[in-house]
């Protein structure tokens, strides 16, 4: 199944196997899906971490900021 170019006049052109631009959009498909795995690691991680603190997500930056500042002085 060839990948597939989608130019400004809104039709799908089928690229040739082992062109440039059938490398450079195999390239732009991965680092899309490598920066989705990255975001569902970070939400995995301030996800465990506010577990770990008893707290939710939302406010876990308020919370270690108030943390840290305390512990500072």
């Amino acid at each position: 199944m060839p990948l597939h170019y989608h130019r400004s006049s809104g039709k799908h052109i089928p690229l040739e196997l082992g062109s440039r631009r059938w490398f450079d959009e195999l390239y732009n498909i991965k680092k899309r899906h490598d920066a989705k795995e990255k975001d569902k690691q970070r939400a995995l991680v301030k996800q465990n971490q506010a577990k770990m603190l008893g707290t939710s997500t939302n406010k876990l930056e308020q919370r270690v900021d108030l943390t840290r500042d305390l512990t500072k002085f």
